[in-house]
């Protein structure tokens, strides 16, 4: 439960992650930006350090909400999840013409 750069992120949580626990500029995020209509959302895929991450995978998805004041409101975006982490950058184009829409990401070892 520590949080050794106080950064909001317990150092379990940034172990999962792939992010540095003593430096608070490491962190996983996704980078959100457009060309024309179109939303391209990016994040590296961080491969697993074989030194440390013995026998374990990192996954990614991406998922998707049009209400954040819904608790249920996010869905995964379709072909974006358990998306394993090779050190390959993931970009996700979204092309529809959707009113406002809110992006996460989610990182987990299995």
């Amino acid at each position: 439960n520590s949080d050794w750069d106080s950064d909001g992120l317990v150092n379990r949580d940034e172990y999962i992650a792939g992010t540095d626990p003593t430096n608070a500029n490491s962190c996983f995020s996704l980078f959100i930006g457009g060309t024309n209509m179109d939303i391209d959302v990016t994040f590296p895929a961080l491969a697993i350090d074989t030194n440390y991450y013995s026998g374990l995978i990192r996954r990614y998805k991406i998922e998707q909400s049009t209400n954040l004041l819904q608790s249920n409101g996010w869905s995964v975006v379709q072909n974006y999840t358990n998306i394993s982490g090779s050190g390959q950058p993931v970009i996700y184009t979204n092309d529809s013409p959707a009113p406002t829409r809110f992006f996460r990401g989610k990182v987990n070892l299995q």
